[in-house]
């Protein structure tokens, strides 16, 4: 396959010098400080305050359709609309950025997705609670929805392991099986500092909600048992 440079671009992670530059096929590209990659917008600093306001911006217009068609829709046709079109633009890929997100990216996210939940339940003025909207709707918030993606991806990883270098060094560097009866962990063994939102300490939550014979059960039963075991509303 030959590789066509007019539409080739690339970014050099971790550079913070003047643009890099490289020839293909007589062509000249230059580096870029940022790229998108199948709809995630990567940056050359590998911080995702880029892609987070893109999917703000893309939802903020998405929500006057969604208070216009709360005046035709019932509530359960409404969830439908949210689900498919809002909800499934928010956790796109989720697993890749959302554990890296600033405190002020996260809490953007959180307060989309409740101005949304709010919207279902008509509360214009704030009266319920998030955990009460939450509860009421069967939406989950942003960090709930986490818990369930990346116990999905764990899951995954788990039953499925592919022969490549990145599930190699994810088994050997970042996470390893615990023996701890009837209980599967997960441990960080890098070194590193860990961070209140690193994957380690999500990992460790869903080390607690996964029993040892989840293991072997298929993904579709997976997805359903996690979805009743994590909470609807996490703070």
């Amino acid at each position: 396959m030959i590789c066509n440079a007019s539409k080739s671009d690339f970014v050099a992670f971790g550079h913070h010098g003047p643009p890099l530059s490289m020839e293909i096929g007589g062509a000249l590209i230059v580096s870029k400080s940022q790229i998108k990659i199948l709809g995630v917008m990567f940056t050359s600093n590998l911080k995702w305050n880029t892609h987070a306001n893109q999917i703000i911006s893309k939802c903020n217009r998405m929500s006057y359709m969604l208070r216009y068609l709360r005046t035709f829709l019932n509530d359960v046709q409404h969830r439908r609309i949210i689900f498919s079109h809002f909800l499934s633009v928010v956790f796109y890929c989720s697993p890749v950025w959302a554990g890296c997100l600033s405190f002020q990216d996260n809490r953007r996210l959180n307060s989309l997705i409740y101005k949304v939940i709010r919207l279902n339940c008509r509360d214009f003025s704030k009266i319920l609670s998030n955990r009460e909207i939450c509860d009421k709707t069967l939406i989950r918030s942003f960090n709930s929805a986490r818990i369930v993606n990346d116990s999905l991806m764990l899951h995954s990883l788990c039953t499925n392991p592919t022969n490549t270098l990145l599930t190699i060094r994810l088994m050997q560097n970042s996470v390893s099986f615990s023996r701890f009866p009837n209980k599967i962990a997960f441990h960080d063994q890098s070194r590193k500092r860990i961070g209140k939102n690193s994957f380690a300490n999500r990992a460790k939550y869903i080390s607690e909600l996964i029993p040892y014979e989840w293991v072997t059960i298929n993904s579709k039963i997976f997805r359903r048992r996690i979805k009743a075991s994590v909470p609807i509303f996490i703070q």
